[in-house]
């Protein structure tokens, strides 16, 4: 399940890179 765990953790990264923009 460490997969799913990094997976969801990229995706907030990419989520809040786009808010910051």
């Amino acid at each position: 399940m460490e997969i799913q765990t990094d997976t969801a953790i990229r995706n907030i990264l990419h989520i809040r890179q786009i808010n910051k923009v």
